[in-house]
């Protein structure tokens, strides 16, 4: 991983803006999993917990999966949000 990346938080209210978020943590996920490692190794239960959680099948096919799809998203939602916000300055302006 690049020392320049880092983890993005993950947005609650807008879909579309997680697909970056999950293409960083996919990108970033052998650092992750080894990170978490080193942690359990030290004693830290909870990060031997997360790496177990996150090194399941389950969890990594829903994280492709679901990263791929917002990923399909983004350009729809970025069009509808400009088309929305041209609508909204256009009422505005004409009142």
């Amino acid at each position: 991983m690049d020392k320049r990346t880092k983890l993005k938080t993950l947005c609650e209210t807008r879909w579309a803006a997680r697909a970056d978020t999950l293409f960083t943590f996919k990108a970033s996920f052998g650092t992750v999993v080894r990170t978490l490692d080193d942690l359990a190794k030290h004693y830290d239960a909870k990060a031997g917990a997360y790496k177990a959680a996150i090194s399941q099948f389950s969890f990594i096919f829903t994280l492709v999966v679901v990263e791929h799809v917002l990923s399909a998203c983004m350009p729809l939602s970025k069009q509808l949000q400009a088309t929305l916000f041209m609508r909204s300055s256009a009422s505005c302006n004409g009142r």
